[in-house]
């Protein structure tokens, strides 16, 4: 008999089955390894176009509509100016809404355009300039398109010009439709994401056409039923009185006549109504200028706090625009931040310490400015001081309240004689045609090559009618032309520019650029590249003879790319339109669009464009 415990004889007869590992090959465990490589790294390519995605389609540039004045008067003229800054813009579709019922754009009153640019020449004249009335009462839009031939700075300003119509507070809003384009980071065309609403305020007082009514007894007002914005005046007329209601500036500029009659030893105290102790000042130095015309000239703006802690201040010069244009303005050593805004006839800078608990005192320059002079004569800048308005120059003290201690009857203006010179336009003589030499007619047989095209294109697309510039060196003689071109069986285009009486002893380059086509500037007869599209040259090399002669430049790439209408630059308006007309055969975006010539605008006319993005700008 089994004496074995009965939990033993259970164990015992317990039977254990592990379970069987499957042998795994070698061959499955390097597949499985490559897979999660492969994983790794796609999530590590996609990651910055998924951040770019979540982050936003389009990057961010940065818009404010700054206005020239925060009140104005019924009938007053003033502009509201646009600032788009971070970002290099090549192009803005603007729809700017506003209450009609209270304000007028400059066409609507008469005005040829009410665009003005602060940055000067950044943009062209606006392709579009139009008022649109809207279904919501007087709420109007104005829509403007504008094109930059630079694109190349991340601030650019310009002004729009309104007229109050009568008196009450309105908004002016950037409507969702509004657009800026320009490049990206990687130089490709996109639109850039503004800000949402972007708005100001303006307020219109007074009545403007009804200036009211006054009398005077002797010299005194006797009754004033004057109009707000309107100030009794009395003058003498034989011997009787009269007075008469005349238009109140809302911003005035304070100028107090100078003092002549007494000149006040150093340290002399000059006793001051209504001036802060220890007041600071603003000087402009030169205290005056003496220029030719056309020249650029600087006036530094000097501030003087003596002992005084500051920490900013602000800067209001009025210039007339008629002598005078502001070409740049540059930061002093006195304040780490500066910012300036110019108007039509006024230049406003700001300038502060960086940081809290900062702060600075003495003499120091403020900004200095750079002026062009416009027109022979005397004028002035003058600084805008009256503290109790708005809109008047300021030196602010650190302390808790952020006094204004400006001392405004302690400014002086700064005169600037604008004298006619060597370099006036009145005495710059540009010769047209040299003195002696041989001449002749010449008929030059010109072959070229235009980007994108390497067949003959149908018989629709075979004629390019191409702007031809010959220019000598020495700027003695210059003939332009719009030549046809005509293709053939291999590509190339053919053309003959003539011209009569020309110097054959000067050397010459041409200017070529077709209709969709960026400007190349060529100074040999046969010319060459070794990358397309790089050809560059700068002497003039090319000898002219009497008669016909071949000049064969099909050897280098004329680049395609600024499409009508024309602007001197492939920019982003040009990229959108042809992004926006992808499978189009329409005649009026062939026309335009259509950049290898094949009927058709699709994703090769983009390519073609993307490509001479990389050079730009036409050649001069």
């Amino acid at each position: 008999m089994d004496k074995t415990p009965i939990q033993a004889q259970s164990i015992r007869h317990l039977h254990f089955s592990m379970p069987k590992i499957p042998h795994i090959s070698k061959k499955y465990i390097g597949f499985g390894i490559i897979g999660i490589v492969l994983f790794i790294g796609l999530i590590w390519y996609v990651s910055p176009f998924v951040q770019k995605f979540f982050a936003g389609l389009n990057p961010p540039i940065e818009a404010s509509l700054i206005p020239e004045k925060e009140e104005v008067y019924v009938d007053e003229e003033f502009q509201v100016s646009m600032r788009l800054s971070s970002r290099e813009a090549s192009a803005l579709e603007l729809y700017l809404s506003y209450d009609s019922s209270v304000f007028s754009y400059a066409t609507e009153y008469g005005a040829d355009s009410g665009f003005s640019q602060v940055t000067q020449d950044y943009f062209l004249s606006p392709l579009k300039e139009e008022v649109i009335p809207s279904s919501e009462g007087s709420i109007k839009t104005l829509h403007l398109l504008l094109v930059s031939h630079q694109g190349q700075l991340d601030a650019v300003q310009f002004n729009l010009k309104f007229k109050a119509l009568k008196e009450g507070v309105s908004d002016f809003i950037t409507e969702s439709e509004t657009r800026v384009a320009g490049s990206s980071d990687d130089d490709t065309a996109t639109y850039f994401d503004l800000p949402e609403n972007v708005m100001t305020k303006v307020t219109v007082i007074g009545t403007g056409s009804d200036p009211g009514t006054c009398a005077c007894s002797g010299d005194t007002v006797s009754t004033d039923t004057c109009s707000i914005g309107y100030g009794p005046v009395c003058s003498a007329i034989d011997a009787d009185q009269s007075c008469v209601c005349e238009a109140l500036d809302p911003t005035p500029t304070h100028t107090p006549a100078p003092d002549n009659s007494i000149t006040p030893e150093e340290g002399t105290p000059t006793p001051t109504t209504g001036v802060p102790s220890n007041a600071a000042t603003l000087k402009m130095l030169p205290i005056s200028s003496n220029v030719i015309l056309p020249k650029e000239f600087d006036v530094s703006v000097v501030v003087n706090s003596g002992t005084e802690e500051i920490m900013g201040t602000d800067t209001y010069i009025a210039y007339d625009k008629e002598f005078l244009e502001v070409k740049s303005v540059l930061k002093g050593e006195h304040f780490a931040v500066i910012n300036h805004t110019p108007f039509e006839g006024k230049l406003y800078i700001a300038a502060t310490v960086a940081n809290q608990g900062e702060f600075t005192k003495g003499t120091g320059t403020v900004a200095t400015i750079t002026f062009l002079s416009k027109k022979i004569g005397t004028t002035k800048l003058t600084f805008i001081c009256d503290p109790s308005k708005p809109g008047s120059s300021s030196v602010i003290k650190n302390d808790i309240s952020a006094t204004n201690i400006i001392d405004c009857n302690n400014m002086s203006d700064h005169t600037i004689e604008i004298l006619e010179g060597a370099s006036s336009p009145a005495n710059t003589q540009i010769p047209t045609q040299p003195v002696g030499g041989a001449r002749g007619d010449v008929e030059l047989k010109i072959k070229v090559r235009f980007q994108g095209v390497t067949t003959q294109p149908a018989e629709a697309y075979r004629t390019l009618n191409t702007r031809v510039i010959l220019a000598a060196g020495d700027k003695s003689y210059r003939e332009e032309k719009v030549i046809p071109f005509e293709a053939d069986g291999d590509g190339l285009w053919s053309g003959t520019f003539s011209a009569k009486n020309v110097a054959l002893g000067a050397k010459y380059a041409i200017y070529i650029k077709g209709p969709k086509h960026l400007m190349k500037k060529i100074c040999e007869a046969t010319p060459t590249e070794s990358v397309s599209g790089t050809y560059d040259c700068s002497a003039e090399k090319i000898d002219l003879k009497a008669g016909t002669q071949d000049m064969d430049m099909s050897k280098i790439i004329l680049l395609v790319g600024d499409i009508p209408v024309q602007n001197g630059i492939i920019d982003s308006v040009d990229a959108v339109y042809v992004r926006n007309n992808f499978g189009s055969t329409t005649s009026s975006s062939v026309s335009r669009g259509d950049l290898n010539l094949d009927g058709i605008v699709h994703a090769q006319d983009m390519v073609l464009m993307l490509k001479a993005l990389e050079f730009k700008y036409d050649e001069k």
